[in-house]
């Protein structure tokens, strides 16, 4: 499960009789928070866009709230692409590579004129015809259609 974690800051609240407690309330169902410190941490399920409420209590029992959105995405995917050989039969591996919101493909550039190869899977075995140097490409996708690539030089001996 990804979770997305998100950190307040009520310090800037002021009251001049002094704050006793900050209720915070994550806006995605669960239940609210009431602490004396005006700092809270909160890990959210899933991306999305949350009313985030904070209600400040001073000494006398008097309220202020305010609310706002907070905004959660995934962070963009990375591409990492490794190989290896046995004689001329390789295996391209994208197994390093991450996608914090969901992978949904990955395309392969093996170097020998072939075309490139799109699956799902993070592994892709690949034949060469004859031992030489090969630029190797790899782009991966993740479920919100951001890219990344990482490039590779192999040599099939």
């Amino acid at each position: 499960m990804q979770c997305f974690v998100c950190g307040f800051n009520a310090s800037a609240s002021r009251s001049p009789i002094g704050i006793v407690s900050y209720t915070f309330t994550a806006g995605d169902g669960s239940a609210a928070t009431t602490q004396a410190s005006p700092l809270r941490s909160y890990t959210f399920a899933k991306m999305g866009t949350y009313p985030v409420t904070l209600v400040v209590t001073d000494k006398t029992g008097n309220k202020s709230t305010v609310t706002a959105s907070a905004t959660l995405t995934a962070p963009p995917p990375t591409a990492d692409l490794t190989a290896s050989c046995v004689g001329l039969i390789c295996t391209l591996d994208a197994s390093r590579s991450q996608a914090p919101a969901g992978m949904q493909a990955y395309t392969f550039v093996t170097g020998d004129g072939t075309m490139a190869k799109t699956q799902t899977g993070a592994t892709h075995a690949v034949t060469y015809r004859r031992a030489g140097t090969y630029s190797l490409m790899l782009v991966v996708k993740d479920v919100l259609g951001r890219t990344a690539t990482a490039t590779a030089t192999l040599v099939v001996k």
